[in-house]
């Protein structure tokens, strides 16, 4: 049997975390063949929350991506 796809953390944490973000109503992954992107459906009254809701648990779960993207 092969193995048709590989199970990347870096690349699932986005998608987990955007959907318990404060109003967001969907989340998809889109384009995988360059590692991707998401598009989330967010009530336009939380898109501030949401996206610092998102940057914050990810610097938790990924805090050696942080430091990176504080300096760009």
């Amino acid at each position: 049997m092969k193995i048709l796809f590989i199970r990347s953390e870096p690349l699932i944490q986005p998608y987990e975390i955007l959907t318990k973000a404060p109003g967001v109503y969907g989340v998809r992954f889109s384009g995988a063949g360059f590692r991707g992107c998401y598009v989330a459906f967010v009530n336009s009254d939380y898109a501030d929350k949401a996206a610092s809701f998102v940057k914050n648990e990810y610097f938790i779960v990924q805090p050696e991506l942080a430091e990176v993207s504080m300096r760009l």
